[in-house]
């Protein structure tokens, strides 16, 4: 069945949320290397997570994390950013440091872990440091650490809009101003 479901969740769901081979080869390593361990995952242990779904056990943590995906995809619209799949690709590997969270203490630094467990991988990429930088960060709001730009923020905004139980158009495009305006307030506002 793990088989089978890494392949399934590559064909449809991985593979066509980049433009290009590099990304997606990388992202598909990866996710062979780590699926077993991230498919058994919820979203969140703690249950900050308001979707019941993204609770469950088996596929939380990938329910939630495609959810990332798809906000981070519109951010991305939004903003007109020019490197759309560097961003997707560290909304894909923003959770991938859970898999090594032994500890409620491990959780707070899942980010980090995270980044360090994919920076090989991603090294070769023409903005890896930044990749690094959006899935070390993307927790940073938590930690009252303030974000350095707009990088920062696309995939931690992402994660805080796909940690809600219902969103709607409205609520996204407001979030987005924010993100220029109240900058680290919006977070207060949010969670």
């Amino acid at each position: 069945m793990i088989k089978e479901s890494l392949q399934f969740f590559k064909d449809k769901i991985l593979y066509p949320s980049f433009t290009d081979d590099k990304h997606r080869q990388i992202c598909s390593i990866i996710f062979d290397r780590h699926w077993d361990k991230f498919i058994q995952l919820p979203a969140s242990r703690t249950g900050h997570h308001h979707s019941v779904i993204e609770n469950l056990v088996p596929f939380g943590l990938i329910n939630h994390t495609n959810r990332v995906v798809y906000f981070t995809d519109l951010l991305c619209k939004e903003e007109n950013v020019d490197n759309r799949n560097d961003y997707i690709t560290a909304a894909w590997l923003h959770d991938i440091g859970k898999i090594l969270v032994k500890t409620k203490e491990d959780y707070h630094i899942h980010g980090k872990l995270g980044a360090d467990l994919v920076a090989t991988d991603i090294y070769d990429l023409e903005n890896g440091i930044m990749i690094y930088l959006m899935i070390n960060n993307h927790m940073a709001h938590w930690h009252g650490i303030k974000f350095m730009g707009i990088p920062d923020r696309i995939v931690a905004y992402a994660d805080l809009l796909a940690s809600q139980p219902r969103i709607e158009i409205k609520d996204i495009q407001y979030l987005t101003n924010d993100m220029f305006t109240n900058k680290d307030e919006t977070f207060e506002k949010w969670n």
